[in-house]
Order: structure tokens, then sequence, then C-alpha cells
């Protein structure tokens, strides 16, 4: 294997990794959550056959990636949700956000989501029991 960090003349042989940035943190957590799903998934999707017991190698990785995704669009919700309320310093969001329990997270995320999708999720609870459960899970 060359070396990882090295330029590569084929431009399509090199990554970008900050070239999605924007000027919204929250942003910045959605898109990185999104990247690590991806990740978990196309480690899930070389298992193929698993005549070579490949998913015993995978598995660990893809579970920390899943859940690492989880907790940044978690983080994005309340981050937002923070930069709504003027009475809340950035270091004292910067405080917030340093817990990496999902639980954690989550009760305070699902807060939020009820406070602003209440009558939705009222007329179905389903996705809120899904995410009770994938959180739970992992």
């Amino acid at each position: 294997m060359e070396r990882l960090l090295e330029r590569n003349y084929d431009i399509c042989k090199n990554a970008y990794p900050n070239w999605r940035r924007s000027d919204y943190p929250s942003s910045d957590f959605h898109v990185y959550s999104k990247m690590y799903m991806k990740s978990a998934d196309y480690l899930i999707d070389s298992v193929g056959d698993n005549h070579d017991k490949r998913a015993d190698e995978i598995i660990i990785p893809a579970l920390f990636l899943y859940r690492h995704s989880i907790e940044l669009i978690l983080k994005a919700i309340l981050l937002t949700d923070y930069l709504m309320d003027e009475t809340v310093g950035l270091k004292k969001i910067e405080k917030k956000l340093s817990v990496h329990s999902l639980e954690d997270l989550w009760k305070k995320a699902r807060n939020i989501i009820f406070k602003y999708f209440r009558n939705d999720i009222k007329k179905d609870k389903k996705p809120l029991e899904v995410m009770d459960n994938a959180v739970s899970d992992l």
C-alpha cells in the first residue's frame, strides 16, 4: 500500500476532506454524520457472501461508525437548538456538546424533537420509537 497521506497526481485518487465545510457548525455535524454512516454501509456491503468470515472482522468497526454517526447527528440537533437560545453562551455550548454518551445526548435531543414536532409525534410515535430502540441497542 502506498502512503496514506501522500498526494496522488491522478486527481480522482485524492481526497479533499474539508471541501464540504459550512459556516454553520450544526451543518458540519450533519455532514460528518452522513460520512460515518456511509463508511459503515460500505463496510457492511463489503461482506458479500461471508465465506471468508469477513463479517467477524468488520462488525465492531461498522458498529462504531454507526454509533458515531448517531452521536454527531444528535449533536447537530442540540447545537441548532442551543444556538437559537440567546441565554446559552459558546463556552456553555462547548461543554454541553463534549458529552459522548448516546443515552445522555438522545434524552436531550428527544426533548427538542418533541418540542418542535409534538403534534406529528402524537399522530405517529413510530419514528421516535425506532430512534429510541437504535440508541438503546448501540
